[in-house]
């Protein structure tokens, strides 16, 4: 059965997250956070439309505030470019080809408020010391 395809309206901001499928895939080392923030980076440049409020990765998840300005396919490109260059760089790294990374597709929760906004930025930075 084929998944609805999701509305992501402009001017709106979205705590973004995904999980692996297996294990902690993102070690966390200087080389490890150059490679995911480079790959954040040419997303970036890709995409110009979507903007990162914040970032993190943990071992095998991560948490993006993200906000969009244009029209809602920018957004999923956007998602599908970081997803799918992560996913490679990880099969790369393990010497894997052709292995599914993510447990399931990315979640995209949307903020409606400044406050929410700004509850979910602490969360996401204040996560790791709670883990």
């Amino acid at each position: 059965m084929p998944r609805h395809r999701r509305f992501f309206p402009k001017n709106t901001v979205y705590l973004v997250t995904n999980r692996t499928a297996e294990g902690l895939p993102f070690l966390p080392c200087q080389l490890m956070n150059l490679f995911l923030f480079g790959i954040l980076a040419k997303a970036k440049a890709f995409y110009p439309s979507v903007s990162i409020s914040a970032f993190l990765v943990m071992g095998n998840h991560y948490h993006a505030i993200l906000s969009t300005n244009g029209n809602g396919h920018e957004f999923v490109s956007f998602m599908n470019y970081l997803d799918g260059e992560i996913g490679r760089l990880i099969n790369r790294l393990r010497g894997r080809r052709g292995i599914n990374v993510w447990h399931s597709r990315y979640a995209a929760q949307p903020l409606n408020t400044a406050q929410t906004v700004i509850k979910e930025i602490v969360y996401t930075y204040l996560n790791p010391a709670a883990a």
